[in-house]
Order: C-alpha cells, then structure tokens, then sequence
C-alpha cells in the first residue's frame, strides 16, 4: 500500500511540475520584427502586448561579415546592456561612454549617422542562415536617427526610438525567443482585459445626478431679473396645473403689481379660449364657487359677457 501511494505522489508531482512548466512557457515574451512593415511586436504568449516602428538594413538582408545587412530567422536574447544608463546615453564598443544626448533635440542626427543610445539588446542566431549575428554585433538598439526609424535605413542593427528601447528592455529578458522574418505582420491577437470589473467599478464610483427641481420662487427671481409683469391665470378646465394654490392667495393679489411673470395681452378677436380676465381668487373659496365665477364670465358660445 505505501509502495502504491509513492508511486502516486510521483505522478503527481511530475504532472504539476510539466503543468507548471507550461504555463511558464505560455507566460514568456517574444518578438517578431517584419521586414516588410518594418515594426516590432512584442507577444507574451500567443497574444500581443505592444508594437513599436523598427529600422532594419539600408543594404538588403544576410548574414555575411562587413555586408550591414540585417539576418533573418530566429534568434534569442544572449545579453543586455545598459541597465540604469539614462536615455540618450551614448555607447561606444558596447561601454556607457557618459555622453548623454537630448533625443529631443533633432540637431543630435547630423552629428553621428549612427550612434547607439540608451540599450543596447545583443541577439545570438539560432539558425544556419544567421549563425554570425553574434559575432556581427547585430543588436537592437537606441539611435540619434529617431525620424527615421520605421524605414530600412540602419547598417545592419534594428534601430528603434530611444524611449521605445527602454520598454522592451523590459519586456525581453535574457533568453527570450526573437524572429525576423520577411513578411508583414499576422493579424494581432490582443491580451484580454476583463472589463467587466472595470464597468462595475466605474458605475458605483459614478453617483447618479441630482433631480433638478426648480421652485416657484426660483422662477420668480429669474423672472425678475427679466423685469417681466404680472401674470395671466389659466382657466382651471385647460388641463394645466395651477401653480397658485388657495394658501397662497393673498400672496397672488398682493403681488399683481409687481408680479415678474410675463402677461400677455389679447384683443377680443384673437382672445383664446383658455384664458380669462378674472376677479383674484379669493381666499377659502371652493372649486364649484371657482367654476360658477368663470361661468359668469362668459357666454355659451365662449365670447366674453360685457360686465
């Protein structure tokens, strides 16, 4: 029985450690330069993480001493230099020379035709058709040539902005897995995001607005400011509420006057029928006694009464 439970402890530990192993593997950076689009994609995994313009060679492709042609196939990352040199830094032979440029300035590009700025990250071939790029000294690197980056114009090097080379510094540690390749670019899978927590969050983080409610004296100080006249009373059968209730009637009549609100004048052929020229409401009044007053008002045809 022990015999049998070690022999099951082994399995175990061997599959967890190849499941680690894989997700390790799936976990690791790459690169891919195209000739053709002349860009760099970084990839962890199967899936995108950033895509940066490159310059490859002025002088065709190959892999032959003092040809400054840029290798193609696959490659790895056999050493990095230039940790915490600042950017612009200048190297010389692959030392930090302590000459720090301002990539800014666009005079820096008529000094040198080909300085190497910032980082420097030193590729080793992996295939026969590359098995020189080691000893060629065919790096990824910062240049003083930044307008020109995203065309073929280097001497060999993959040229890249300097602040560009920084970030992918470190995304591409020591080891990892690099191919330059002829062709354009294969459509990019992205990293996914889960946006559902970002959604959620934003819709807490983002109070509701607050009613707007405009009050009756909020409207009268507006309205004041105007220099509007008193107003007209709508009839209590045109379906529009009356904004003067019976508590407030002595605050009606006294104001009349010097009421804000705008009136507006008829003659008796184009008066309408939803207004009317009343008595102020008096106070306690019920509605039967307010519909009797507006009858007395008017005719059965609607015309005014001569008083």
């Amino acid at each position: 029985m022990r015999r049998f439970f070690n022999i099951l402890t082994v399995l175990c530990l061997g599959y967890a450690a190849q499941h680690l192993a894989c997700a390790e593997a799936s976990s690791e950076s790459s690169a891919i330069i195209s000739i053709a689009d002349q860009k760099m994609r970084v990839l962890r995994g199967d899936q995108m993480i950033r895509e940066f313009p490159v310059s490859t060679s002025k002088f065709g492709l190959g892999d032959r001493f003092n040809s400054y042609r840029t290798p193609l196939g696959r490659f790895e990352v056999a050493q990095r230099i230039g940790h915490n040199v600042p950017i612009g830094g200048k190297f010389y032979r692959r030392n930090f020379t302590g000459i720090v440029y301002n990539v800014r300035d666009s005079s820096i590009e008529k000094r040198e035709r080909d300085s190497i700025l910032s980082r420097i990250i030193w590729l080793r071939g992996l295939d026969p058709q590359n098995q020189n790029a080691y000893h060629r000294g065919i790096y990824i690197h910062g240049t003083n040539q930044e307008s020109s980056v995203g065309k073929p114009v280097s001497y060999g090097c993959i040229r890249m902005k300097n602040s560009d080379v920084v970030e992918v510094f470190e995304l591409l540690p020591e080891g990892s897995k690099l191919v330059i390749q002829v062709d354009p670019l294969p459509k990019a899978k992205r990293q996914k995001r889960d946006t559902s927590s970002q959604l959620a969050a934003t819709s807490e983080s983002a109070p509701a607005p607050p009613p707007v409610v405009a009050s009756n004296a909020t409207l009268v100080a507006s309205a004041s400011e105007r220099g509007a006249k008193s107003p007209t009373i709508l009839r209590a059968d045109d379906g529009a509420a009356n904004p003067f209730s019976s508590n407030t009637a002595k605050h009606t009549e006294s104001s009349t006057a010097t009421s804000p609100l705008p009136t507006t004048h008829h003659t008796n052929a184009t008066r309408p029928a939803v207004l009317a020229d009343v008595a102020p409401i008096e106070e306690g009044w019920s509605m039967d006694q307010l519909a009797q007053r507006e009858a007395n008002t008017r005719s059965p045809l609607g015309n005014r009464v001569k008083q």
